[in-house]
């Protein structure tokens, strides 16, 4: 019987016409989504980019530029700059979802060239791959928001992509899209030392990890001398380590976010940090109950992230076992469920959604987890490509369990997560059921 449905999924689901129709489906469901749902009603982070880009826009100028000096910290440059881009020359950023729409479709083409590449050519492990990703919610969704998540992952897995290729020019490339990544977000050092282990193991050569290293720093360079131009300071990178770690290293910590850590009494409470009109509305991209900080002069963003990050330290000095005690819970949090991002989604109540959500963003993901994490103890491990799909999992995972975990933060390692998870089943396939599907 196992073997008749391996030989029907074999013939139906492994082939290209199905999986180009799938993603054709896809596609046409996010652009519903996009277009039904999307407002220029931003909240939270994404209520903050465009914030700061327009600003940005107005004054000609780069993120950040000299009136985020005073900010408590800097995050997602990159991700800031390229809305300040697209509000600069094309007037809003109300296209940029139908962009998303764009990165997504080729994060799967990468995704599908990866999986097929890392397995020996074995197709059936780059079309579960792509299945898999497809039907989790937060692939679906992620495009009608504005958060940093999409840009980054499709500079991160083009670059993951070029590291294969075995030319210079590609690996140059690839260090040039990575320092993008980490210019949105540092975690992209997860990819950047998977890719120099891939290539020391593959080639045992110094200079061609240069190639791509150096290409990574010139980049930094040219992004950071840019910045100058309009800031005090050389910025090729977010500087959010320090409130991250003061959110999760202090009495009140659980291990999630705790915004009562800056607050008067908290740990990381600065004294006169805000000026006396304290907040004001994020503009039009916000709700009435959405707003920005105003900062006084006091602080730098540098004395924040400094102060914070000392603050931090000497808690968890002197705290080891609170600390260490969130470690489990931190984990439980990052991986429990892939989100579902609809912005103003009046129908989440539904039957349908919440049944679709709770059977692939929550059980079918932990389930995936738990299969990569059995892969990667007994199988994953044997080979430089597969230890290449593992490590940004294991080292991403790991910097956010230093600071703080939340389920959105797990969205960057999926593609990772989906390709791993196809390749261990193909190892279960071979292990326990000896057929020859492929």
């Amino acid at each position: 019987m196992i073997r008749m449905i391996l030989a029907f999924l074999n013939k139906v689901l492994f082939n290209r016409t199905t999986l180009i129709a799938t993603i054709c489906i896809w596609v046409l469901v996010k652009i519903f989504l996009v277009y039904t749902y999307y407002s220029a009603e931003l909240i939270g982070d994404p209520g903050y980019y465009v914030y700061y880009a327009t600003e940005c826009a107005h004054r000609g100028t780069m993120y950040p530029d000299f009136m985020n000096y005073h900010d408590q910290y800097i995050f997602a440059p990159g991700w800031v700059n390229f809305l300040t881009f697209c509000i600069k020359f094309f007037g809003n950023v109300d296209f940029v979802p139908y962009l998303n729409i764009i990165f997504n479709i080729f994060i799967v083409y990468f995704i599908y060239q990866i999986a097929q590449k890392i397995s020996g050519g074995i197709k059936s492990v780059a079309y579960i791959a792509v299945y898999v990703f497809i039907v989790l919610p937060a692939n679906t969704t992620m495009v009608t928001t504005l958060y940093s998540e999409i840009f980054f992952e499709v500079l991160a897995i083009a670059s993951f992509y070029l590291i294969l290729k075995n030319k210079y020019h590609y690996w140059i490339i690839a260090g040039i899209l990575i320092a993008l990544a980490y210019w949105t977000r540092p975690l992209a050092l997860a990819w950047i030392i998977a890719a120099v282990c891939f290539l020391w193991f593959t080639y045992k050569k110094i200079r061609i990890i240069g190639v791509y290293v150096i290409s990574i720093v010139i980049t930094c360079i040219t992004i950071a001398y840019s910045t100058r131009q309009n800031f005090p300071d050389y910025i090729y990178s977010a500087s959010t380590g320090g409130v991250n770690l003061i959110m999760g290293a202090n009495d009140l910590a659980t291990g999630l976010y705790c915004y009562e850590a800056r607050d008067k009494g908290g740990l990381g409470y600065l004294p006169g940090l805000y000026s006396a009109d304290e907040y004001i509305p994020v503009k039009a991209y916000a709700t009435d109950s959405t707003f920005l900080h105003k900062y006084s002069d006091r602080y730098s963003y540098k004395e924040c992230d400094s102060i914070w990050k000392a603050r931090s330290v000497d808690w968890i000095l002197n705290h080891p076992i609170k600390w260490v005690s969130m470690l489990p819970y931190k984990t439980y949090a990052l991986f429990s469920h892939s989100g579902f991002y609809i912005p103003n989604f009046a129908h989440y109540d539904n039957v349908v959604v919440k049944s679709y959500c709770r059977v692939f963003a929550i059980i079918l993901f932990k389930m995936m987890i738990l299969v990569v994490f059995y892969g990667a103890f007994v199988y994953l491990w044997k080979t430089k490509e597969s230890i290449y799909i593992l490590l940004p999992i294991i080292l991403c995972g790991g910097m956010t369990l230093v600071t703080v975990a939340m389920a959105r933060y797990n969205f960057i390692m999926l593609p990772n997560i989906v390709i791993a998870f196809a390749m261990t089943l193909r190892y279960l396939k071979g292990k326990y059921l000896k057929t020859n599907f492929q």
